[in-house]
C-alpha cells in the first residue's frame, strides 16, 4: 500500500495530495514504520491543520515513538474536533498508560 500511495504522490495530482500522504501515514502505521507516519500526518497538516484523521495518526505514532506529551497534544486536538470520540477517549487513556510505565521504568 505505501508503494501505490507513493505512485500516487509522483503524478502531483494536488488535489489528491492530503488524502493520499493521509491514507500512506495509515499504512506506515500498520506496518510500525512510526517515524514515517509522523512525517507523512505532519505533510497533511502543514496543509490542513485542522485534518482530525492526520491528527489521530499522528498521535499514535507519536505515542509509540514515545512523545508522550505530543501525543496528548494530538489527541486532545482530535477530541475537541470529535468531542466525546469513545476511541479517542481510549487512546488518551492508553497514552496515560504507557507514559507512567515509562516514567517508572526510568526509576
Amino acid at each position: 500500500a505505501v508503494s501505490s500511495y507513493t505512485r500516487c504522490l509522483a503524478m502531483n495530482h494536488a488535489s489528491t495530495r492530503t488524502a493520499t500522504l493521509a491514507n500512506r501515514a495509515a499504512a506506515h502505521l500498520k506496518l510500525e514504520q512510526y517515524s514515517k507516519a509522523e512525517e507523512d500526518a505532519e505533510l497533511v497538516l502543514a496543509a490542513d491543520p485542522s485534518h482530525s484523521k492526520a491528527l489521530h495518526r499522528r498521535g499514535i505514532a507519536r505515542r509509540n515513538l514515545g512523545k508522550y506529551s505530543l501525543a496528548l497534544h494530538d489527541f486532545q486536538a482530535v477530541l475537541q474536533a470529535m468531542p466525546g470520540n469513545v476511541q479517542i477517549l481510549q487512546e488518551i487513556e492508553q497514552l496515560k498508560v504507557e507514559e507512567s510505565k515509562s516514567a517508572n521504568s526510568l526509576r
